[in-house]
């Protein structure tokens, strides 16, 4: 679980967490799994 600013606010909060969010499915598809499995990712923004 990620929280952007707390404990100081910032005003791209929201924009923040989707630019990370994106930047993580982008690495993730860079994991090698060595099973084979193919990994579901799944990430979501409430507020």
């Amino acid at each position: 679980m990620v929280v952007s600013g707390v404990p100081v606010a910032r005003q791209d909060h929201a924009a923040a967490l989707l630019r990370l969010g994106i930047d993580m499915l982008e690495k993730a598809k860079q994991i090698y799994d060595p099973t084979g499995w193919a990994r579901q990712r799944c990430f979501g923004l409430h507020r």
